[in-house]
């Protein structure tokens, strides 16, 4: 039998924080409302009663199962593996948080946001949207919508990035909390470069680099494509082996 990691408690502190299209407003969880706690401590008792079940019954197929049932082993092992850099194991033990069938829902909130804090910082915007669309309405917290605003901004969807980045600031000041100065930087960076984007006639594509698979975001503004196009007649032009073809 594998030896349990006893690394579990430091799982529910603060951590990083960015879910829909913008975040509305009228989807944040009640500051005021009460919560129901993880109720770790209750879930790994029940959970470990099994174990020595499975030991009892000399069962060690038994016992694995009932080990992988944790969720909060998941995430504390998921968090191990982030620490230790890396990125894809740790998403996926986030992931079996998850997709546990009727499992807690405050740990698979945690592990939403543990998985789209790994998709930013590996600068994979698409995938941390999709990550956040996991949360119900009713469940974004002020610094799950700031990692929503987050993935917006690396997606170059400006507008959508400045107004949900606007409600969590609205969020924050509501409850009377600090507001991270990142926050209204996203804020003000959202809607210079909406603007930008809008009078410069911004267009964005997903593109391959040379040296890897994974597509990457590419803006280019108008004055650039006409460079571009310009750059690319000339050559046509001034190198001779090019030749073109007429069709008659």
């Amino acid at each position: 039998m594998r030896s349990f990691v006893s690394a579990v408690l430091a799982l529910m502190g603060p951590s990083l924080c960015v879910a829909q299209a913008s975040v509305d407003a009228s989807c944040l969880a009640d500051p005021d409302a009460p919560s129901a706690a993880p109720a770790i401590g209750n879930e790994m008792a029940a959970q470990f009663t099994a174990i020595r079940q499975c030991i009892a019954d000399r069962d060690g197929d038994c016992a694995e199962t009932a080990l992988d049932a944790i969720a909060v082993y998941w995430l504390a092992r998921g968090d191990m593996e982030s620490l230790q850099g890396s990125s894809r194991r740790a998403r996926r033990e986030y992931r079996r948080v998850i997709n546990q069938r009727d499992g807690n829902r405050q740990l698979a909130i945690a592990a939403i946001e543990r998985m789209a804090i790994r998709h930013v910082e590996d600068r994979n915007y698409d995938d941390a949207s999709d990550a956040l669309e996991d949360l119900d309405c009713g469940e974004w917290t002020p610094e799950l919508t700031y990692l929503r605003a987050r993935a917006h901004f690396g997606e170059a969807q400006f507008s959508e990035a400045q107004a949900t980045a606007q409600v969590a600031v609205n969020a924050k000041e509501t409850a009377g909390e600090t507001i991270p100065a990142l926050w209204r930087s996203l804020v003000t960076a959202s809607g210079q470069r909406a603007q930008q984007a809008a009078t410069e006639q911004v267009t964005c594509t997903r593109e391959r680099t040379s040296n890897s698979n994974i597509p990457v975001r590419v803006c280019t503004t108008r004055a650039q494509r006409e460079t571009e196009a310009q750059q690319a007649g000339d050559i046509m032009h001034e190198d001779s082996s090019i030749q073109v073809e007429t069709i008659r």
